[in-house]
């Protein structure tokens, strides 16, 4: 789930994790969709990539993390997550509650 605010009080929409899910810095040349155009404006701003294989129509989500220090614990979370996956079954949800903010 994302927000539009700190307080959590108006989710905006959630984002899936499945086995094949990346997360992709905007600064890296394979970088999904138009990473490249929010670098820019959003230097520590990255990717979630649902299915990197689903072809050039699918979803990307495009977040930021604001500093350094947050991106890299966003993309470990997110690494990690998508490891465990391994351990769950199609259709069993996966929660993170803590943001790094």
């Amino acid at each position: 789930e994302y927000f539009a605010e700190p307080a959590r009080q108006h989710k905006k929409g959630v984002i899936p994790l499945t086995a094949s899910t990346r997360p992709v810095r905007f600064t890296s040349i394979v970088a999904p969709g138009d990473s490249g155009k929010h670098l820019d404006d959003h230097p520590f701003g990255f990717a979630i990539d649902p299915d990197p294989l689903a072809g050039p129509e699918r979803s990307v989500h495009y977040l930021d993390a604001g500093d350094k220090e947050t991106l890299d614990a966003w993309i470990s979370a997110i690494i990690c997550a998508v490891q465990s996956l391994s351990d769950l079954f199609k259709g069993d949800l996966v929660r993170i509650n803590t943001s790094f903010t």
